[in-house]
């Protein structure tokens, strides 16, 4: 008759894919390859479903009075290794009886049950912080406010409102200081490195070239120096063309961090939860006025080819780069 798919999906899936026989828990589905060169690139079955009762009347631990269907049923098999196997039903079983085998099952299970529900916890505590820092994460770089406040970035003259620049160029340690577990949310890590690398170069720049707005001090606006100076035509257009070199650095910046902010949502998303800022979606930008006094919606993300980077974030030496070459 032999056993069913669904009871012999639970015993497996019950036995952890473990020996039952106590202390041993050898795993008994080896990973590609790992033992025998026969098995062509395929996962190598050794375990071995034994019988407690045996399955026919001259078998070990016999009971001619059970029937086929419950000797090949889910209750009277218990997963073994072949060397267990082989140990229980010597001598005909005479060294371990029924309950002994069915004792061993039971324990086992429930050992098995506990190091899941165990790992299960760890899981959750661990995804549970996860949540936290990425929450941390919005609330630090004003996620929620993305186009608001980087629009005046992409102004002709960028500019921010202190608050929002108080807030936002400090973060700039608090994401180099994060810790995630070792080994696990590999693809998160990398998207918000990533992002850290980006959000670093643009807080950086902002930082060294911005200072109080000549006409507003609630606001911090890009220098321009060549507003300053009494009048000296060379000395202006070099110091025009150097505000020009600035600015262009600025909007190039912000759009990167957008693309670096959008890999991350899709990261988390792919990786952690598929309904990360489900109703929020993707942040976007605005970028003008234009000299048609027009303004240009984009949501900036990576072409294939960032991609295969370790980090798809280009750096602020290739768009420094990048900006002369196009002057």
């Amino acid at each position: 008759m032999g056993l069913s798919a669904k009871d012999r999906k639970t015993l497996w899936v019950r036995s952890g894919n473990e020996c039952a026989f106590p202390e041993c828990r050898r795993k008994l589905i080896a990973e590609i390859g790992a033992y025998s060169v026969e098995s062509n690139g395929h996962p190598v079955t050794l375990g071995e479903e034994a019988h407690i009762v045996a399955d026919n009347n001259s078998g070990p631990r016999a009971d001619p009075s059970m029937p086929q269907s419950v000797r090949d049923s889910y209750p009277n098999m218990i997963l073994l290794c072949e060397e267990h196997h082989k140990v229980v039903d010597a001598a005909n079983g005479k060294f371990f009886s029924v309950e002994q085998l069915r004792m061993f099952k039971a324990e086992h299970e429930e050992d098995v049950t506990r190091r899941m529900d165990r790992n299960s916890a760890e899981r959750q505590v661990k995804d549970g912080k996860i949540t936290l820092l990425l929450a941390e994460w919005e609330s630090r770089v004003l996620i929620d406010d993305w186009d608001a406040w980087t629009s005046w970035l992409l102004s002709p003259h960028p500019r921010m409102h202190k608050k929002h620049f108080n807030q936002l160029i400090p973060s700039t340690v608090w994401m180099k200081s994060r810790f995630f577990p070792p080994g696990e949310y590999k693809q998160l890590v990398r998207a918000f490195e990533n992002f850290a690398l980006a959000w670093g170069d643009l807080t950086q720049f902002l930082d060294r070239n911005f200072k109080v707005a000549r006409f507003d001090p609630a606001y911090l606006e890009l220098h321009a120096k060549y507003k300053e100076i009494p009048w000296d035509p060379p000395l202006y257009d070099k110091l025009g063309k150097d505000f020009d070199f600035n600015c262009d650095v600025i909007h190039d910046l912000t759009m990167q961090a957008t693309a670096a902010a959008n890999f991350l949502l899709a990261c988390v998303r792919e990786t952690f939860d598929p309904v990360y800022r489900f109703d929020s979606g993707f942040v976007t930008v605005t970028r003008g006025p234009d000299e048609m006094l027009k303004f240009q919606h984009y949501r900036p993300e990576y072409a294939s080819e960032d991609l295969v980077r370790e980090f798809p974030y280009c750096g602020i030496n290739e768009i420094v780069k990048r900006i002369q070459g196009a002057g």
